[in-house]
Order: structure tokens, then sequence, then C-alpha cells
């Protein structure tokens, strides 16, 4: 499969990344000469410089014979020509990275016009993962599968948890909980666990369980915090914006920080029902007479990542319960995640996961479709969701009796019988035609459903 990538910033960097280990056949357009060569020698790509948006240069790059041309530029316009070019010249998919608000919301108005498979929007789909999270207090990450039946939630175990101490084969009988835990970080080493896996204190765990028994949950292991409804967003750009918007209109009490005057004006006027206030988001001293401390959640989303991992250890010396904090930088990730303890989100990393989904589902789905996909523990970890085909080999047999590859643990079935039936699966359950089937893997690539059977 030909993938052509304009954009080496980022999130081209790390669709590279996500990709080069994938067996794809790769090609780079970047205009700064120091990432084409970094990325060209990194990972063993065909990486061009010059101008992603020339017809010269897209063809150079095989653009007439791609399967998928994406573009991750920095700027929305030249990402939008590209794909119109692409299009034009052959290419069979393309997809759009625009992050501008204005262009986002008219995307359904021109996206055919354009030739767009898909469009991503990292800023959007950060604010997007930071409601996700401030709907259920304590938790760090949310990720939602089956339409929002069933939910894979990142939590930190704190000091003293009544988890701690209790060997997974017993969670689920301890706590009255339909839950699974399918993967533990502990001193920086990420595991897939099996039952003889102990539970200790600072694990950070990821749950899946329906919606519905994630409340219980939560208030039964002690993780349980008091509602988010007033919060406040400390940064400039898109992603401030759409947080603003999203929360507004669950109606939370939202005040926006913004340094610039004439920004200010702008949110104002699109957003009446938040707060918005001139004044610099980083002086310690402006956000005690903001009263910082009576604030249920604190979102800081500059485009600094030093300022925002200071600002956030701030607000939780002042005892602020909910914070979370936009990363640039994913080499930065763990240090954030050792000295904060709310949630952190990498845009790149969240958009990445649209993009590897789709191109994993154009890859072939032997056995059955990916629905959804995500990267969680800080990327290391694939959370995917499967629509079981009846075809598949995996189909009516007992998971006991499947030989699942190492790794790979089958953490939920939601049941294709209209029920809305979630199953944390044992060894005499099996998957039935219709049923869609959470899966986790921190070692394996998996493109369709059979990919988890081994030989």
């Amino acid at each position: 499969m030909k993938i052509v990538i304009i954009g080496g910033g980022q999130l081209g960097a790390e669709i590279v990344a996500s990709l080069s280990s994938e067996s794809y056949d790769l090609s780079l357009i970047e205009l700064d000469p120091a990432i084409v060569a970094t990325l060209g020698d990194t990972y063993d790509i065909l990486a061009i410089h010059g101008n992603g948006a020339s017809r010269k240069t897209l063809i150079e790059a095989g653009v007439a014979k791609a399967d998928l041309v994406v573009a991750v530029a920095d700027s929305d316009e030249q990402n939008m020509l590209t794909c119109l070019a692409a299009k034009k010249l052959g290419a069979a998919h393309t997809i759009a990275r625009v992050r501008d608000p204005d262009y986002f919301a008219q995307l359904d108005f021109f996206a055919d016009d354009l030739g767009l498979s898909l469009c991503v929007n990292p800023e959007e789909s950060a604010a997007r993962e930071i409601a996700q999270v401030l709907r259920l207090p304590g938790a760090q990450k949310v990720e939602r599968f089956a339409d929002g039946k069933v939910e894979l939630v990142e939590l930190q175990l704190a000091e003293g948890s009544k988890a701690d101490g209790v060997y997974l084969r017993d969670f689920s009988g301890v706590f009255e909980a339909k839950a699974l835990i399918c993967a533990v970080k502990r001193d920086g080493v990420v595991t897939i666990p099996d039952g003889s896996f102990m539970l200790k204190s600072g694990d950070r765990v990821s749950v899946v369980a329906a919606t519905s028994e994630l409340e219980r949950l939560f208030h039964t292991t002690g993780q349980e915090r008091r509602r988010v409804r007033k919060v406040m967003i400390s940064g400039q750009g898109a992603c401030s914006y759409y947080l603003a918007q999203l929360l507004s209109e669950e109606k939370l009490q939202v005040t926006v920080i913004e340094r610039d005057p004439e920004e200010c004006r702008t949110l104002a006027e699109a957003l009446p029902k938040v707060r918005v206030v001139c004044g610099d988001g980083s002086d310690q001293d402006f956000l005690r007479e903001e009263d910082l401390a009576s604030f249920d959640a604190l979102a800081v989303l500059t485009y600094d990542d030093e300022d925002n991992i200071i600002v956030a250890m701030y607000a939780e010396s002042l005892g602020v319960p909910n914070v979370a904090i936009r990363l640039g930088r994913k080499a930065l990730l763990p240090i954030a995640e050792r000295v904060v303890t709310g949630t952190v989100v990498n845009p790149a990393l969240t958009a990445a996961s649209h993009i590897i989904r789709y191109v994993r589902s154009l890859n072939g789905s032997p056995g059955g479709s990916i629905e959804s996909f995500h990267k969680i523990v800080g990327g290391s970890v694939e959370a995917l969701e499967f629509y079981a085909w009846r075809e598949s080999k995996v189909v009516g047999i007992p998971l006991k009796s499947l030989k699942i590859k190492k790794g790979i643990l089958v953490t939920c079935i939601i049941r294709g019988n209209n029920s809305g039936e979630t199953v944390i699966p044992g060894g005499d359950d099996s998957i039935r035609a219709g049923d869609r089937v959470i899966v986790v893997t921190a070692s394996h690539k998996l493109v369709g459903l059979d990919d988890i059977i081994g030989k």
C-alpha cells in the first residue's frame, strides 16, 4: 500500500513512526531540509525536499499511484489544495489536517469538492478528549467504544487506594463491577496483565467497562471526585476555543484566560456564554486573584509545554481536583505524567490515531472491520474495536479454545442482538457474528479481527 505524507512536523513524524513499522510504502514531502534528512534516515523512507502543494513535487513522490495521501503541513489552505491536486493526479484517498474553526465548521459544505476522504483536527480532537475526562472526574483519559456503550478509562490509583494489593483475578468480585483492567503502567513499564497481577497504589491502570458501570467502580475504588461545574481554561489558540465551546454547550461555568486583547474580543463575541478574562495564565499571582483554588478543573492549553506543566503543578498544589494540560512534544509525556496527576493530552498522538485507523481499514479487514482505534498509555498500547463478520475464524468458538497471540487481550464483547449487552469475557464466552469486540495489545499491529489468532 503506497502512502504519501505531506508535512513532517509533530503529526507527520508521528504518522511516519507508526506506519513505518507496518510495511507500508511511505513517501514524505517536507520543506525543511533538516526534517527531511532526519525522518528519511531514521525510518528509511523516500523523503523529498519540496512544496507539497506543487504538482511537480507530488508527481515526483508518486501521488498518481498512491492509495492514500495525507496532508498535514502547517497551513490548512495548503493541505486542502494538496488533497485537491492529489485527487486530480489519481490518488485513491486523501486526508487533510484542518485546524481553523471557520474552515472546520464548513467542511461538510466543500469536502466532496476537495475530494477529501477524511479530515482530522488535532486541536478539536484534543479538546474533545479533555471534555470526556471532565465528564468522569478522577479519570485521566477516556476513550469511547460501541457508540458510547463502553468506555476505556485511564486512572492512577491513589495512595491508600482500596485496589492496592488486589489481584486482578479478584478485582470484579471485590468491587462488584463488570470491569477489566487491560493495561498497567508501573515505574515506566507497561504490562498487559493476567489474573495473577497484583495492583499497587501509584499504578496507572486502563479499565474497560460498560459506561453504566464506571461511576459505581470509581465510587467503590475510592477514585470518585466531585462533579465538575466550574472550569478555567488558560491558553491561546484553537484548542481553547473548541474546549470552551464544548463545555459551555454542557452548561458548565467556563472562564477563559487569554493574553492577547484582540483574541479576547474575538472569543467573547464567538462564545457569549463564556467569561473571557485578559491576562497571563502562567502568572501565579494573577491566578490567585482569579481564585483558581475555587475551580473544579483547570485546562492549560498554551503552546509552551514547560509553562503548562508548571501551571498544572501549581494548580494541583492549590487543591484543584481536575487538571488537564496540552503537551506538544511527545518526548515530554513521561516527565509530565510523573509530576502531574491529571490528564496529559498530545494533539498529534490523538490525530494520528484517527489516521492510523483509516489506513488499517483500507488495508483489508480479515474477519471483521475496525470500527474505532485509540492509542493509550502514552501511545504504547493500542485499543481497537472490531465488528465481527459471520465469516470470521473466531466466531462461535470459546475464547479458551482460540490460539490467541501472546500480548493480545480480548477485553469486552458488545452483543449485536440489539440488546446492547456488554460481556467482560471469560474462557467459556465466544464471539458471535454481529458482535463488537474490543481488543488491547502492546505488541501487534492488528488490521482485522482474525489477526488475533496465532498459527
